[in-house]
């Protein structure tokens, strides 16, 4: 069995530039549900469950790769490369933004920009510009959370505090978060050259 069916990859849209949108720990896709009909006429939409969701095969788990944070970066690397992409914006809940800015360090050139709401590990490495969205009240990460990696990110970064409250609110705040995720897609943070 391939990846792309391993992960349950779906590919919507026919433009040329790429989104991926990549849900947290062991959620699936069906989280973007609201998000994705604003995608398609304007991007090639790159939808996959990471390993561990109820909708991947479980026969591709392995625990050596997937007990550990590169593993997952590995599978989205193999991913975008199937896939051909050659940059892309990548759109991340949770855990996943960690997923991203692992991948981001060893292969730069695939990322125009990231949109994240959570990330901790190896943020120096990381310098593709980055947009932290952070919830005003989400039990699982505060808003001071969001204030560390914007300060020890490598490249640049902002950060956006939407008022809304909850850790899925995506699903249950669809239109406020894709206001703010159509603003930061739409604004480019990396410096002058």
């Amino acid at each position: 069995m391939g990846i792309m069916k391993a992960h349950n990859v779906n590919v919507l849209g026919r433009r040329n530039r790429f989104i991926v949108l990549a849900n947290g720990f062991s959620t699936n896709q069906s989280m973007w549900k609201y998000f994705v009909p604003h995608l398609v006429d304007d991007f090639r939409v790159v939808l996959y469950d990471n390993m561990c969701a109820g909708t991947t095969n479980p026969d591709y788990f392995g625990f050596q790769c997937h007990s550990i944070l590169e593993g997952h970066a590995y599978d989205l690397l193999i991913i975008l490369e199937e896939l051909r992409v050659d940059s892309c914006i990548f759109i991340s809940h949770s855990f996943l933004a960690m997923i991203g800015a692992i991948t981001s360090i060893s292969r730069p050139d695939l990322f125009l920009n990231m949109i994240m709401n959570d990330m901790r590990q190896q943020l120096k490495l990381v310098t593709v510009p980055c947009h932290i969205i952070q919830v005003e009240k989400d039990m699982a990460f505060l808003v001071m959370v969001s204030e560390f990696p914007h300060q020890q990110l490598g490249g640049e970064s902002i950060v956006e505090v939407m008022a809304t409250d909850g850790h899925l609110t995506l699903l249950s705040f669809p239109n406020t978060v894709i206001s703010v995720w159509f603003k930061h897609i739409q604004l480019d943070i990396a410096p002058v050259r």
